[in-house]
């Protein structure tokens, strides 16, 4: 639970009540909903064991265990998806696997009225053994919480809870004597439920996470097959922003979206100004003015750069130009996300810089991708001065750097970036989840990919996969065995990119891709000045050189974006022809919290899929230095679940909306994963300071 529910919750009453998740749909009570949601950023992990369970029944009969993932995607909206089973090894006839979402009025209802919720259970699915929708209110009142609600499930005798479960009134009570503990009883429309629920404090577990323990101690249901059990639950909550960011999504009544104002936990803690710092600026505090040459300032110049190079920064410039002072360089110490590179180098040159302007041109391959342009005031208000952070000026943000034709460099490329080998390591993860053959089955290896820059924009690209482990059905012989990850080389590229006219990027790979593949990819890419819209085209040509019989692959994508900065929010489209020959289109609602990206998407070709995809860093925030070689983690390794829709035989074709798939996209290699503009670097002004303060 993030510091914000607490903040939250004591808005709303003077006990803050924790949140955690029923035994089926999401967040409630022990078998019901409550008018609470996950709050806004959270992610919650959960398995629930069930007594009684006997594999013998079909998947709509009977108890079963339950795996389940809520996520709060928006302020008072939680989305959450489930697979119950009754064998692990063998979901035939005894697995289901269903998504839930529910939506509180909390941003329309006054704080001191009471809370309602709608709501609905195994959403878009074909065999709906949970379909449920329903309403629900809830007050609370000092260590109490009461809960009525009004469901409907069509009195579906198939339904995995019995068939009188949410249908009709239901509700229950929530009694906290202190904040580690709840006694919970409710009723679901079959019977009356009784438990207990446990929490640990905030401060007992890293990076924010919390965790919990539920146990329904009794139940008279009158569901067929026994359902008068108990139930044990295990819960793990995790702000997905991290321990630094996660501030910034805590909302209070009334607010929307992503507080980008909020300082981040570690300029809360450590409010610094830059007097205090070891690196002192030049005794002289004269501004430069039109009388001072540039000799004067040398001394000045040197100091950034030299400072900007030893700290591992490349292709270092310093110069001046009408007195504004210009840096350029390249990051690849903060791979995260290059808002930290480019908060480290303004921290930087706010401190040393005597000039009344600064531009900061931020390099990719040597390639200017951005310049951030201000005031020294400016600086000063993010930097130094203890401004509120709700009154920190906008920086200038431009797509396109100027020239500078008359500038004058004191340093040009220092510590260039060519011919430093990058090594990064991360698992490739084959998965299923819910087949016929088992709740998971897996296939895992470590990737290994090398990336060489060359010249200007240029770079060698190459991947090896090595098997470490796999599951039984991944087996020789077995159903997944096909695809289980083999040693090979399955990439070997050379990538070219180029700045055109317009604000157009534009990069050509050509290579060997998916072990066998043979040819190129053209990509090309346009982004609104203020980075609220992106348009992009894929085209791509590759035969298969092992067996001629495939056939080419033609890949031609057009894709679109549109970013809220309000929400950290990004929806995106692309359509034309996917790998295999087959057309149609994808639709992804892609939510970042921090480094973090959550995203749904809904694909149709021939035919219909829906899924859920986590993209997270498995590095750390600052990498090592790249000298004379770096070897580092990934900062997107992206892990998910697709399942088919909109037909009676959910079958597994992962043939179907396949994309050439490569890491070194635009997006990725030029972009900061889609997050290098105006609006979103000025709707993160305080991780800039952030990143000042954590790693000057």
């Amino acid at each position: 639970m993030s510091p914000y529910a607490l903040a939250e919750s004591h808005s709303r009453d003077s006990v803050y009540f924790r949140t955690s998740m029923a035994q089926t749909g999401g967040s409630g009570l022990l078998r019901t909903p409550n008018a609470e949601t996950l709050p806004f950023g959270e992610v919650s992990f959960n398995y629930h064991q069930e007594e009684g369970v006997d594999s013998d029944l079909g998947n709509s009969r009977g108890p079963h265990n339950t795996l389940l993932l809520a996520v709060g995607l928006f302020p008072d909206l939680e989305v959450s998806f489930q697979n119950t089973y009754q064998d692990f090894s063998s979901c035939a006839n005894h697995c289901d696997l269903s998504a839930s979402a529910k939506l509180s009025f909390d941003w329309l209802i006054p704080d001191n009225w009471f809370q309602f919720a709608i709501g609905g259970s195994d959403l878009g699915g074909q065999a709906v053994h949970h379909r449920t929708y329903y309403g629900v209110a809830s007050k609370q009142l000092d260590q109490f919480r009461l809960s009525l609600g009004f469901g409907e499930n069509g009195g579906d005798s198939e339904h995995q809870m019995g068939p009188n479960y949410l249908s009709g009134p239901f509700g229950g009570i929530e009694y906290q004597p202190w904040q580690w503990l709840q006694v919970v009883a409710d009723y679901d429309g079959s019977g009356m439920n009784a438990g207990i629920k446990a929490f640990t404090p905030q401060e007992w577990l890293p990076l924010g996470m919390t965790a919990n323990l539920t146990y329904q101690a009794y139940s008279n249901s009158d569901a067929p097959y026994g359902r008068d059990n108990q139930w044990l639950g295990l819960g793990l909550t995790v702000p997905l922003a991290g321990t630094h960011l996660s501030s910034r999504y805590e909302r209070g009544q009334g607010d929307v979206g992503v507080d980008t104002a909020r300082p981040t936990n570690a300029v809360i803690a450590e409010p610094v100004v830059i007097e205090d710092v070891v690196i002192a600026k030049p005794v002289s505090e004269k501004k430069v003015d039109a009388s001072v040459s540039p000799a004067a300032n040398y001394s000045e110049l040197t100091l950034i750069s030299n400072l900007l190079v030893d700290y591992g920064f490349e292709n270092v410039s310093v110069g001046e130009s009408q007195h504004t002072l210009l840096v350029k360089a390249e990051n690849n110490l903060f791979n995260r996300n290059e808002l930290d590179a480019i908060g480290v180098i303004l921290g930087v040159i706010s401190e040393l810089s005597n000039y009344p302007s600064f531009e900061f041109v931020l390099l990719n391959n040597n390639i200017p991708v951005l310049s951030v342009a201000g005031s020294e005031q400016d600086l000063h208000a993010i930097f130094q001065a203890d401004s509120s952070p709700s009154t920190l000026p906008r920086l200038a943000v431009n797509n396109s750097p100027r020239t500078h034709d008359k500038a004058t460099w004191l340093t040009d490329r220092d510590n260039t970036h060519t011919f430093k080998p990058r090594v990064i390591l991360s698992p490739s993860l084959y998965s299923t989840i819910g087949t016929e053959r088992g709740v998971f089955d897996y296939s895992l290896a470590l990737s290994t990919n090398v990336q060489l820059p060359i010249w200007t924009g240029g770079s060698l690209d190459v991947r090896h996969l090595l098997p470490l482990s796999h599951s039984d059905d991944f087996e020789d012989g077995k159903a997944f065995a096909d695809a289980r990850h083999k040693s090979t080389v399955d990439r070997i590229l050379f990538h070219q990119g180029f700045k055109l006219p317009a604000d157009v990027f534009t990069q050509f790979s050509v290579g060997q891709i998916k072990s066998d593949y043979v040819g190129g990819t053209a990509e090309f890419r346009w982004q609104s000045p203020q980075g609220a819209h992106k348009l992009g085209l894929e085209a791509s040509y590759y035969e298969n050189r092992e067996d001629s019989t495939q056939q080419d692959a033609t890949p031609v994508l057009a894709h679109y974006r549109y970013y809220f900065d309000q929400y950290d929010w990004a929806l995106e489209a692309n359509a034309g022809e996917y790998w295999h020959g087959d057309s149609g289109f994808t639709v992804t609602s892609k939510h970042w919290f921090g480094d973090t990206a959550v995203s749904i998407f809904y694909q149709h070709t021939d035919q219909s899929f829906a899924g859920l995809n986590f993209s997270i860093p498995l590095s750390f925030r600052k990498d090592m230095a790249p000298d004379p070689i770096q070897i580092k983690g990934t900062e997107e390794w992206t892990w998910g679940y697709r399942t088919m829709v909109r037909n009676q035989v959910n079958r597994i074709d992962g043939d179907l909306a396949q994309t050439s798939d490569l890491q070194n996209k635009l997006d990725r290699s030029y972009y900061n994963r889609d997050r290098l503009s105006a609006r979103y670097i000025n709707a993160n002004l305080t991780r800039l300071k952030d990143a000042y303060v954590l790693y000057r």
